[in-house]
């Protein structure tokens, strides 16, 4: 995959999701556990593609791990959360998964109109 259809189909689903952008580089939106900052970089020459995403000051590490497994890959000390792989798709379904999986919870918490939940977050509900 080129690096413009990586950079297309990623800002496909960033702008399901509500994100803006000012710049069309750098992503921002709001998630229950603060804003999170998102900008991609594709190198389909050496097949490396990337999703940086880090939270800004006001994340909440604690309130994150209540939703999240405190296994899940983000760095408690930077606030990164960052997507590295050789396979685009798995890192634009992975995009997705998060930015659901995050929205269906300012869903369920009545700060957004509609998204389908994944399945997994419904063990979350339950717990």
């Amino acid at each position: 995959m080129t690096k413009q259809e990586f950079n297309k189909q990623a800002r496909a689903i960033l702008k399901l999701y509500n994100a803006t952008s000012k710049d069309g580089e750098v992503y921002h939106t709001f998630t229950p556990f603060g804003v999170i900052r998102i900008s991609l970089s594709a190198d389909g020459r050496n097949k490396l593609y990337s999703v940086f995403m880090r939270f800004m000051d006001d994340f909440d590490i604690n309130l994150f791990y209540r939703y999240f497994s405190r296994h899940e890959s983000i760095n408690r000390f930077s606030k990164k959360w960052n997507l590295h792989n050789s396979d685009p798709d798995y890192i634009l379904n992975e995009l997705d998964e998060r930015l659901n999986n995050l929205t269906y919870i300012l869903k369920r918490d009545g700060l957004c109109k509609s998204t389908e939940p994944k399945p997994f977050l419904n063990e979350i509900e339950t717990a």
